[in-house]
């Protein structure tokens, strides 16, 4: 099956979400998708791509959006939510976990470590979730630095 959907115009250092809704003809859940983004006519992105390919996108992106700056804070680029702990569902725990690491000049995170967490399965997930982060770097006199950092996520049980 194809689904294809115009967005519109898209600009840098803008978000613009966009919902495909549509009924699958089969389970969602046993299925592997392909994503293709395509921009003035070209395919500029897919979710085949090789790692190491996306790794050297994701770094030209990062030095694009920080080309112009001269002094900036780390800041996150993306990244996803963590999730909730399988171990702890029947618990209906809420809880925390604080993530401290560093991030390199390319804004990748590296070595992240649990600072603090209220159980270790919420640790876990937020390792888990940071590992797969990317942020802009901190800029300094129009290079970037690497920067060290600490964020903490908050997990409420799945309704």
């Amino acid at each position: 099956m194809l689904y294809l959907q115009g967005i519109g115009r898209l600009d840098a250092n803008r978000v613009k979400n966009t919902v495909i809704t549509s009924r699958m003809p089969f389970p969602f859940g046993g299925t592997r998708l392909t994503l293709h983004v395509f921009a003035g006519g070209q395919e500029v992105f897919t979710s085949r791509i090789p790692a190491a390919e996306q790794e050297a996108a994701l770094n030209r992106m990062v030095a694009t959006r920080i080309a112009s700056l001269k002094d900036a804070e780390l800041k996150p680029l993306f990244g996803p939510p963590p999730d909730y702990p399988e171990s702890l569902i029947n618990t209906h725990a809420t809880g925390r976990a604080e993530i401290s690491f560093r991030v390199e000049e390319g804004g990748m995170v590296v070595d992240p470590m649990v600072k603090n967490a209220t159980d270790p399965a919420f640790g876990e997930a937020a390792l888990a979730a940071i590992r797969q982060w990317r942020f802009l770097p901190r800029v300094k006199d129009g290079h970037p630095i690497e920067a060290t950092a600490s964020l903490p996520f908050v997990f409420t049980p799945p309704s």
